[in-house]
């Protein structure tokens, strides 16, 4: 069966798409749009992230964050979409999918919505596995620091949730190894 989900875990949305109803979970409404972590970007976190426990056989189709931008340089980074081994506490295998490189905009102040929409109608995914959604820096080798902050609510909100960070920007760790 597939089912439609938005999900808002440390203010990101996740969309599935479906054929029958559709059910929207999102932590958006309980963030009090100024809890983050911080700082993303070089010379810090090189990964941030949300795992997300799928409710039912789904299809993910679209998903997005909620950044701001510190700085005037900007962060530069793909999003990319893992299995989650909850044993392991690691990314398993290749990525389901990865965005194209961009930065996040900067506005002077304030979280905006950063968006992913999934090739190809979206990844096929099965009740009960759990997933990353995560943020990938990429440190284009300038020597200047870029911050950016991720929206946060109450790890454990969504679907047995919980936040993801990795302080190994262009390091040897990464979300599978590490």
């Amino acid at each position: 069966m597939k089912r439609t989900l938005l999900a808002g875990a440390l203010s990101l949305s996740a969309v599935v798409g479906t054929l029958h109803a559709q059910t929207t979970l999102s932590t958006l409404p309980d963030w009090d749009e100024t809890g983050a972590l911080f700082d993303f970007g070089e010379a810090d976190t090189g990964y941030y992230g949300q795992t997300l426990t799928v409710p039912g056989d789904s299809r993910l189709v679209s998903y997005e964050f909620r950044v701001e931008q510190l700085s005037l340089e900007p962060t530069q980074y793909r999003s990319r979409v893992y299995l989650w081994h909850t044993g392991t506490l690691r990314a398993e295998g290749e990525p389901l999918y990865i965005s194209t490189a961009s930065t996040f905009p900067y506005i002077g102040g304030g979280f905006v919505a950063v968006s992913f929409t999934l090739p190809n109608g979206g990844i096929d995914l099965t009740a009960g596995q759990v997933i990353l959604l995560m943020f990938d820096g990429i440190d284009p080798g300038d020597e200047v620091e870029s911050r950016s902050q991720f929206g946060l609510v109450s790890p454990g909100t969504l679907n047995d949730g919980a936040a993801y960070y990795l302080n190994s920007l262009a390091g040897a760790n990464t979300p599978t190894s590490t």
